[in-house]
């Protein structure tokens, strides 16, 4: 097999990033190679112009689709986070940095559950902080949520408001 098509496959079926070495070890391949296929199929996607790209997160990638598709297509696509997950990220977003004490305060002690599963999907970074943690959103968030900061995501809210509120 191909294997660059092997990866491609991988990124294809994951539904969040894989780390370099657990490419390396599904191809049994040296980094430096992995890393050199992923850069081909990045510039393929590229030259053609592809809704798909392949981005890395912290020697993690995701295959996932270029901004200006996202925005056109999201109403299509699934919404993996529950309702009531949203809502805890919704606090940590306007609210951030967070302590978890103060979160669990608005939010009840279901946020413990949230905040373990948001920090799971890589979409809030934790930190300790004395007795609780301090939380704020990741990299991965603003990718996720086809945005390139808190301030732009903040922005197209109010609008969607503004827009169902008219």
């Amino acid at each position: 097999m191909n294997p660059k098509r092997v990866i491609e496959a991988a990124l294809f079926v994951s539904s969040k990033p894989i780390p370099i070495y657990k490419l390396c070890e599904l191809l049994s391949m040296k980094k430096s190679e992995v890393l050199r296929l992923i850069e081909e199929l990045k510039e393929e996607y590229r030259e053609r112009g592809s809704p798909i790209e392949i981005v890395s997160i912290d020697e993690r990638f995701v295959m996932q689709l270029t901004h200006e598709y996202a925005e056109v297509v999201k109403d299509f696509a699934p919404t993996d986070l529950s309702s009531s997950v949203l809502r805890t990220l919704a606090v940590i977003v306007s609210k951030q940095p967070i302590k978890q004490s103060e979160l669990v305060k608005i939010r009840g002690n279901k946020a413990y559950g949230h905040v373990e599963e948001l920090e799971n999907r890589k979409l809030i970074e934790v930190k300790p902080y004395g007795r609780t943690k301090i939380i704020k959103t990741s990299k991965l968030f603003l990718d996720y949520f086809g945005v390139s900061s808190v301030e732009e995501l903040k922005k197209k809210i109010e609008e969607k408001l503004r827009k169902e509120g008219s």
